[in-house]
């Protein structure tokens, strides 16, 4: 203010704008409901940042911990879009672009979610005054550099938290946490020792960890629960859905409630829900009544019930043998490798995880669960390799592709040449697995799994190629797959594998999926293969015989199993003749 000249027509103007600017460094809440813009769910605009209540109950929180310990140590679990998110990129953005010396981190747990999040960040830049602007230089998708402030706001997502490598960090903002997945740990080992301690009432440090939960967040879900012992100098906050002021409805005079919604109330009006929420929480049951664990989990009440499987949900594999087979069994694969004409061809960051090479004299199945996986949104699709005699995964491929192009095509024929023509064991039900069945026909491959009638007593054997979802064949696959864990006869090595089985549920009598966040790609995949291999180790089917010719035409659509036009009687076994498999 000092250095503007008095006599200056800009006089009043420049002097208004620097008090603006100097009220903006030293008040947060100035900033935010006056200048700092964004899109609103309530209105058609761009109206600022005025904290709603959920917002205004992390602040208090916040600079009541400030106050105390001199800085801000936070791990929030919280309801979906409560606004959580907005406020912590918000003080990111007051405390780079109005103070200086500082670097702020905001991690999410995948590339598209840290892009929308970084354009929450620009959005607030952008609609600044240009008076209150700094001058910046910044990369579209991760980085703003405030050149005056000698500041700065960097964007990453869990699988590259490098783009911080070597800087001292005194804003972080974790996201979505809980869906970090394996990546959880090594995030932690990267990020936390480059983290200020800074402590004062203007200059100091902030790290907070949010997420909501999502079954299968294990590292979210110790830590926060070791900062509810306080065990460590995080504090804890939960946000419940019922406190988000969006979260209500309009109640009909003769509505009629639940018992579940009565008690409901019972147990939490006292902590603000009411029945508008209520009406609100039903409309979402309706929207998501596919998945209803998504209300649940997205949409909680508490803490504990955030992490407690629904009624008539439960995992589909035995926790105690799921331990036994972390603790044991999973290891890092040997080499990773691209499957040819000549073999696994050792590649750095190829796309087969391999533990054991093929071996002589040895039968091996592949189960492979395929999805239109062209982007890192979509799908996995996974291959899964499993050596016949003793049901030990032995490799793994799991990446996004075109299952329709000739790279796809290529890498699962030679990975099934490559295992000693491996019996393979496709997903046909969304379509793309019939453009790899006929590409692997035209090749000839040898030996491909074909249907068997189950409850015949022949268990004949069908003509048809590759396995379809059917309700009850889905039964039998995650049965067969689930009795052969809880008796102990299988090897798993692939830690993602492990992952996917931990957070795999039966909903239901006859509903199988992963966990909301989760992928259940892999566990498909190896499924298939185990029930490829069982199928060839009780002998209902002769296996890596040459395929016979197809029958006629069937007259049934082709997602029909029509058993008495398909069934193949030459290679029908009856079931009470068959030999216990001797190994």
């Amino acid at each position: 203010v000092t250095s503007i000249d008095p006599q200056s027509p800009d006089f009043l103007p420049a002097y208004r704008w620097a008090y603006e600017r100097r009220r903006c460094e030293q008040d947060f809440l100035y900033l935010a409901s006056n200048y700092l813009r964004i899109k609103s769910k309530d209105i058609i605009g761009f109206p600022t940042l005025k904290l709603n209540p959920v917002q205004q109950h992390i602040h208090a929180v916040a600079e009541d911990q400030l106050k105390r310990t001199g800085y801000i140590r936070l791990v929030v679990g919280k309801s979906r879009q409560v606004g959580s998110s907005t406020y912590w990129q918000a003080r990111a953005v007051h405390n780079t672009a109005f103070k200086s010396n500082r670097n702020a981190l905001i991690i999410a747990h995948d590339e598209p979610s840290a892009i929308e999040i970084f354009s929450i960040t620009k959005g607030f830049y952008d609609a600044l005054p240009a008076e209150l602007k700094p001058k910046t230089s910044y990369d579209a998708k991760q980085r703003m550099l405030f050149q005056g402030r000698n500041s700065k706001i960097l964007s990453a997502h869990a699988a590259n938290v490098n783009v911080a490598a070597g800087q001292m960090l005194h804003i972080v903002h974790m996201t979505e946490a809980a869906r970090y997945g394996d990546r959880a740990d090594l995030v932690q080992a990267s990020l936390f020792p480059t983290i200020s301690e800074a402590r004062g009432s203007d200059d100091h440090s902030i790290v907070v960890v949010e997420s909501t939960s999502v079954i299968g967040g294990e590292w979210f879900k110790a830590f926060a629960e070791a900062a509810q012992r306080g065990d460590t100098e995080y504090e804890f906050l939960f946000i419940p859905a019922f406190e988000h002021h969006a979260y209500t409805a309009p109640v009909p005079d003769d509505v009629e409630w639940s018992y579940e919604e009565r008690e409901m109330l019972r147990q939490y009006q006292a902590q603000g829900m009411t029945r508008g929420f209520l009406m609100w929480r039903r409309a979402q049951i309706q929207k998501m009544r596919s998945n209803p664990l998504l209300v649940l989990q997205e949409y909680p009440n508490d803490w504990p019930g955030s992490w407690v499987l629904p009624k008539g949900a439960m995992r589909v594999f035995d926790d105690t043998q799921l331990e036994v087979i972390r603790t044991h069994q999973i290891k890092p694969p040997k080499f990773r490798a691209v499957p040819t004409s000549t073999g696994l061809d050792p590649t750095l960051n190829g796309p087969v995880e391999v533990w054991h090479e093929p071996q002589p004299e040895t039968f091996y199945d592949v189960g492979i669960d395929i999805s239109e996986g062209r982007t890192d949104a979509a799908d996995w699709t996974v291959a899964c390799v499993v050596r016949r005699d003793t049901l030990e995964q032995v490799a793994q491929m799991r990446l996004h592709i075109n299952p329709a192009s000739q790279d796809f095509i290529d890498l699962i024929y030679w990975l099934g040449m490559t295992y000693n023509a491996a019996q393979l064991n496709p997903d046909i039900t969304g379509g793309w697995g019939n453009t790899l069945l006929t590409e692997l026909q035209m090749r000839s491959y040898p030996n491909i799994w074909r249907w068997r009638r189950r409850d015949d007593a022949k268990q004949r054997v069908s003509t048809r190629l590759g396995f379809l979802f059917t309700r009850r064949d889905k039964a039998t696959l995650v049965s067969n797959a689930a009795a052969l864990v809880a008796r102990g006869d299988v090897i798993v090595r692939s830690e993602t594998l492990c992952d996917e089985m931990w957070t795999f549920l039966n909903i239901g009598l006859d509903e199988w999926q992963a966990a909301p966040g989760c992928y259940d790609d892999t566990v498909i995949a190896w499924a298939l293969a185990l029930l490829s291999a069982y199928d060839e180790r009780v002998g209902s089917n002769p296996g890596g015989e040459e395929m016979p010719p197809a029958k006629g035409a069937t007259k049934a659509p082709w997602k029909y199993h029509d058993v008495d036009e398909d069934l193949d009687d030459s290679s029908a076994h009856a079931a009470v003749t068959i030999e216990p498999w001797k190994g």
